[in-house]
């Protein structure tokens, strides 16, 4: 181990469980069932007793996007089989994002038009004026812009929760104490701010790409990566508390931070920089802030022969391609901390779970992240 003094780890939503940070099955089952969440008058969802708002031209619209959503969600699951897996909130946006690109784009994929034309009828009644009084018309336009929102919105809002305990964070307290190590890479696909609260509570320094400017606000800065921080953190995937400076202005890009106590004030948040959606992360890899933290990615792993995962469900064909393509080479090894590691296996190329059991480039820890100690994964790298 005298020789092994940085190391990467890369964590999925299994991190997040542990702190009672909803899963990704239940922030579901919310978006397609739950009866209190409303749409308010500033195009915006939040949590509430929707009979507060019967006066509302938009009380149905919460109704009419979660008919939609299982619509889509039942198409899905036809697809996939209800036998293989269940089907989540990132494979309907994922088919969202699709059908928003086809409807309007003019070079959109051909076979789009046998979906919209098996699948239009099924959703005619949804795309009716939303009061007869002022016949505010109600379109494919509109169903797919408020569905879109609706998912975002909620997702962001149930994930802005403070973590109830830290308890499956006690190993990454023991490896940021470990002398033999002077810098740790951590990137995250998580939305949610978990782990800075734990730094800020265990007064642990960070870096992730946010500095304070003259106006006392965290503002993105990423060429701030280039110091010799020992803990730098990487949201890949965003994070609830990030949103667009002036999210109204077309000249001001700047990305700013809210502070994590002022984010349970919000009753809804409604433009934050978050990923949703399974296959089309790809296509949001080359854009702006995503495209530098997908980057640093891949420069991370150019410099480390150990990735440790955990909680990651290998769901995302960038971050994917970029594992697998790095495993190839036999000096690298990756860490698998996870209690499915047999449903993660058939995730991977051929090569890698054809002889599973015997690659010594893959390292297999098949238990919650609770029950494992800092000492058992130093002791795999």
């Amino acid at each position: 181990m005298n020789n092994v003094k940085n190391i990467a780890f890369l964590f999925g939503s299994g991190i997040s469980i542990p702190a009672k940070i909803p899963s990704t099955s239940s922030i579901t089952k919310i978006i397609l069932e739950s009866g209190e969440i409303v749409r308010g008058s500033a195009e915006n969802f939040y949590f509430d007793d929707p009979t507060k708002t019967y006066w509302s031209i938009y009380k149905d619209v919460p109704k009419r996007v979660q008919l939609f959503l299982n619509e889509l969600k039942n198409e899905i699951q036809e697809y996939y089989g209800k036998k293989t897996r269940a089907v989540n909130y990132e494979d309907i946006y994922y088919l969202l994002d699709f059908i928003e690109f086809n409807y309007y784009q003019k070079e959109g994929n051909p076979a789009f038009k046998y979906l919209l034309k098996e699948f239009e009828p099924k959703i005619k009644k949804l795309l009716t004026p939303l009061d007869s009084t002022f016949e505010i018309s109600f379109d494919m336009n509109n169903i797919l812009t408020e569905s879109k929102k609706y998912i975002k919105q909620t997702v962001a809002k149930l994930l802005s929760k403070k973590a109830e305990t830290f308890e499956g964070l006690k190993f990454l307290s023991d490896a940021l104490s470990d002398i033999e190590f002077y810098s740790f890479d951590i990137f995250t696909l998580n939305h949610d701010f978990i782990l800075e609260e734990f730094f800020e509570l265990n007064k642990i320094d960070y870096n992730d790409g946010f500095q304070k400017n003259n106006e006392s606000v965290n503002i993105w800065n990423p060429n701030i990566f280039k110091s010799d921080d020992k803990v730098k953190l990487y949201k890949i995937h965003g994070s609830v508390h990030w949103q667009y400076y002036d999210p109204e202005s077309w000249e001001d890009n700047r990305i700013s931070k809210f502070s994590i106590s002022l984010m349970e004030k919000f009753d809804t948040i409604s433009n934050a920089l978050i990923l949703i959606g399974t296959h089309n992360k790809m296509s949001d890899y080359i854009k702006d802030l995503y495209l530098e933290l997908y980057y640093r990615f891949y420069q991370s792993l150019n410099q480390h022969n150990c990735l440790v995962i955990i909680g990651y469900g290998f769901n995302d064909r960038g971050i994917n391609q970029k594992i697998f393509n790095w495993l190839y080479n036999p000096l690298n090894k990756i860490i698998l901390i996870d209690p499915n590691l047999d449903e993660i296996r058939f995730k991977f190329p051929s090569y890698f779970w054809g002889n599973w059991d015997k690659n010594q480039n893959i390292k297999k820890i098949p238990h919650l992240i609770e029950n494992v100690n800092w000492d058992s994964i130093k002791n795999l790298c």
